[in-house]
């Protein structure tokens, strides 16, 4: 059995206009709505084998956050380039190349591409991932490479606002 959680980056500043836009820090709403979203999913027993992010610096913070608050070694997390600027076939890449031997993965992305991934990857339509939203999927899978279109299931869908994890 897979689990995927697929992690939006939290939200960005937009103070500094010629700032390039991997750059864009997180703003104080971002910082606190990981910190809150973070501990609520440490709350339910989930622990990570692996994280990976964008390179992109509100993507990598938001994967930061989250690691701190589960104990997880911030040099451990993977960047994977291809995840910023890219396509839901570059998401589907990234997650069949994942090691078999994690159970448990979090990846943190971008909109729209994350958001139309859990779509691909579950099957659930109309799943728009907010800032700091997060989406689970399983898959009745022993290998990453099996975890492909509609072969998954979405089981939480969590955001900030949201204040208690809601179960699809």
């Amino acid at each position: 059995m897979k689990s995927l959680w697929l992690i939006r980056h939290a939200k960005s500043s937009w103070s500094l206009n010629d700032l390039n836009d991997s750059l864009r820090p997180l703003n104080e709403r971002g910082y606190r709505d990981a910190m809150n979203v973070s501990a609520r999913l440490k709350s339910s027993g989930v622990l990570p084998d692996l994280m990976v992010t964008s390179f992109a610096v509100r993507a990598y913070t938001t994967a930061v956050i989250f690691a701190k608050q589960f104990n997880y070694p911030t040099q451990q997390i993977q960047i994977v380039d291809r995840l910023y600027e890219s396509s839901t076939a570059d998401y589907l890449k990234t997650i069949s190349e994942l090691p078999d031997q994690t159970a448990t993965v979090f990846l943190f992305g971008h909109n729209p591409i994350i958001s139309d991934t859990v779509a691909v990857l579950s099957g659930a339509e109309g799943i728009e991932l907010p800032t700091t939203g997060i989406a689970k999927i399983a898959f009745k899978r022993d290998t990453w490479r099996l975890c492909s279109d509609h072969s998954g299931k979405l089981e939480v869908f969590d955001y900030p606002k949201n204040g208690t994890q809601a179960e699809r």
